[in-house]
């Protein structure tokens, strides 16, 4: 409880890397922001809780409601807890329930309305992942289907090639059963093969993938090739070996052995069932390519138009650094105001610095916090109706520092401090809504609720931003001058004219000038703020790029395979239409006719796939819809492109043809 005594828990690995795992810290003090703090426990090693899992101490929260700006009814908290034995979570709600209408009675004007949210940790905790990392298995698969649709057609080629080979073995004796088993043990070594090389080569994708994922995926670290992976890369192996090596197998086993010895040695594709079959494979590897492509498609379109989103603030050139106070030293409202006027003064005239302000929160950095408000002339809303809006305390030359425009009426000044009239500025949600039909400006607005009210002027309206997230609108929003009501957590925004990183030190510099034993902490570029909040959009765009540009290369060289193989197969035939007068424009026609066939029904078949899979993207893609029609146009004219210039190769070679070496030959 607040004032007593201060105590610390330490994280194992901290211990061991600082106190070199000394038994005797228990009961020892460590100094935290100056003040004594007494370990009382080691945590186990390996322990790494849901949220700051990287932390090392953890303290007792030791609040009340005099710490918030908003009193109690802005005092938010997350917790975690364990159900006891034989308690279902739906026990757990109804009792949360209870304890929720209690608080309700007891402070009706704070809790009405507002209750217990209970639901599974790791539902919470994998969220934000499951479509990504769902979606990506599904276009490994669907490249893994490919890739064994080609192998399958290469096998079911090479066995019309060997029917004389295989007819021979059958007349020698070899049984159905015998044949089929060597066919399939082929397949097996080349999968053997493959699934091998496969693993070697994802030793080193692993490290890329972990590079490309987004920050805060579920146990990113414990990404490994272990055991259960081997397992499930052998398990894909053996279907892969069964189900694409047992079409080819099965379809040489049938040979018939009077016809194959009668065609001898020509290889003369007699068997219109393997045409058709590797037909069907080809359409199929098509349409599969057409659905990673459309997705890839759907994803790049999405990153344009997040690139292109108005954030309200200009991020380029910001470098962002957090400054905390310690509460013992600065526990005068004057001490901290001091310190942040002194600190912009100075930085202000460093070279290279353009602008400089403070805010207890950036854009984008993730933090939240809202606060009730009152509108003066308007009625006390009823309990659970309260006007909500967010609010940040800014210091004077935080509006310029990160590029917010000011739309109506005025910024901060210093003359804005404790002495000056209380004052506020509002952006440009909160004012349309409450505002509809008169001047915002000089209307006040009251945060400290109606048994204690403080009226704020409302001087300023700023342009909307994003706040909390590229994708996310604006929600009502309303900024305090630091100087009225200073705190001591501030993140500072300095503008430079190069790069943000380089004016570091001299930040550091300054800080410790006016305070040595304070720090500059995660300092970073304001431009990284938006690059994480896009994480997970670039992450599957560039892993869904990766494996559609697999799939459409593999589909064209599947595609040209093909026909290049069913070209061979009717040379004979190409020579007699020439000799009887064809022409090297119908032997064309001929050739990529059939080809662009093939293409134009994989190309059919992968849109219709598109229109049903991409809705699962629904919830990734901004700004444009899962069925976009240039997206799925432009893919379905990529994809016929290609197939007419893979069996353009094929057609030149059927136009080659000798007609008298043809006649020769039969």
């Amino acid at each position: 409880e607040p004032g007593a005594e201060s105590v610390a828990l330490l994280s194992h690995d901290f211990w061991a890397r600082r106190f070199g795992a000394d038994p005797d810290m228990l009961g020892a003090a460590v100094m935290l922001n100056d003040v004594p703090y007494v370990v009382v426990g080691i945590m186990p090693q390996g322990f790494r809780p849901p949220f700051l899992a990287s932390a090392d101490l953890w303290t007792p929260m030791q609040m009340n409601e005099t710490q918030f700006a908003g009193g109690r009814a802005s005092a938010r908290f997350q917790g975690l807890a364990r159900l006891a034995d034989g308690v279902t979570l739906v026990q757990a709600r109804a009792r949360a329930n209870v304890l929720g209408e209690q608080l309700e009675a007891a402070y009706a004007r704070a809790n009405t309305g507002v209750g217990y949210a209970l639901f599974p940790l790791h539902a919470d905790l994998v969220q934000a992942t499951v479509t990504p990392l769902w979606l990506l298995m599904g276009a490994v698969s669907f490249v893994l289907l490919i890739a064994c649709v080609n192998i399958a057609n290469l096998l079911l080629a090479r066995s019309v090639s060997r029917r004389a080979e295989l007819a021979v073995r059958a007349a020698l004796g070899a049984g159905r059963g015998r044949l089929l088993r060597q066919l399939l043990t082929e397949s097996a070594v080349l999968a053997g093969l493959g699934g091998a090389l496969g693993l070697a080569i994802s030793v080193a994708g692993i490290s890329l993938l972990i590079g490309l994922a987004p920050a805060g995926t579920p146990r990113l670290d414990t990404v490994s090739l272990d055991l259960r992976v081997l397992l499930f890369a052998g398990v894909i192996t053996v279907i892969a070996t069964v189900a694409f090596g047992l079409l080819p197998a099965l379809s040489s086993a049938r040979t018939d052995m009077n016809d194959a010895l009668k065609a001898g040695g020509r290889g003369g594709d007699r068997a219109a069932h393997g045409r058709s079959l590797r037909n069907t494979l080809v359409v199929g590897q098509m349409a599969l390519a057409i659905v990673l492509l459309v997705g890839a498609g759907l994803m790049i379109r999405t990153m344009q138009e997040l690139r292109d989103v108005d954030l309200g603030y200009q991020p380029a050139g910001v470098l962002a650094v957090r400054v905390n106070l310690p509460p013992s030293q600065y526990q005068d409202a004057t001490a901290r105001s001091t310190f942040f006027r002194t600190l912009e003064s100075q930085l202000s005239a460093a070279p290279g610095v353009l602008a400089v302000g403070a805010n207890s929160s950036l854009p984008l950095s993730g933090d939240n916090g809202d606060v009730n408000f009152l509108l003066e002339g308007q009625p006390v809303p009823d309990p659970g109706q309260e006007n909500i809006m967010w609010f940040r305390r800014t210091t004077p030359g935080y509006f310029e520092a990160v590029g917010l425009d000011i739309v109506r009426g005025r910024g901060f000044t210093l003359a804005d401090d404790a002495s000056a009239a209380r004052v506020l500025i509002v952006n440009e949600t909160l004012a349309l809504r409450y505002f509809p039909d008169r001047d915002p400006i000089g209307q006040r607005v009251n945060v400290n609720g109606s048994e204690d009210p403080v009226w704020r002027e409302i001087v300023g309206i700023a342009a909307d931003v994003k706040n909390f997230g590229v994708t996310e609108g604006s929600r009502n929003a309303a900024y305090f001058p630091y100087h009225q009501v200073p705190n001591t957590r501030m993140m500072l925004a300095v503008r430079t004219d190069g790069d943000p990183m380089s004016i570091l030190p001299t930040v550091r510099q300054a800080i410790r000038d006016i305070d040595p034993s304070l720090v500059a902490a995660n300092a970073a570029p304001l431009g990284d703020f938006v690059s994480t909040s896009l994480e997970t959009e670039r992450f599957v765009a560039s892993l869904l790029g990766l494996f559609a540009g697999v799939a459409f290369f593999l589909a064209a060289v599947g595609l040209y395979g093909v026909v290049s193989y069913g070209v061979n197969q009717r040379l004979r035939e190409m020579g007699l239409r020439l000799a009887l007068g064809a022409s090297g424009g119908a032997i064309r026609r001929l050739v990529m006719g059939r080809s662009m066939i093939l293409a134009a029904a994989g190309v059919v078949l992968g849109l219709v796939g598109a229109f049903a899979v991409t809705r699962v993207m629904a919830g990734l893609l901004f700004g444009v819809s899962p069925n976009d029609p240039a997206t799925m146009t432009a893919v379905a004219a990529a994809l016929l492109s290609v197939a007419g210039i893979a069996s353009l190769i094929p057609a030149e070679r059927a136009v080659r043809v000798d007609p008298i070496a043809v006649l020769k030959d039969e």
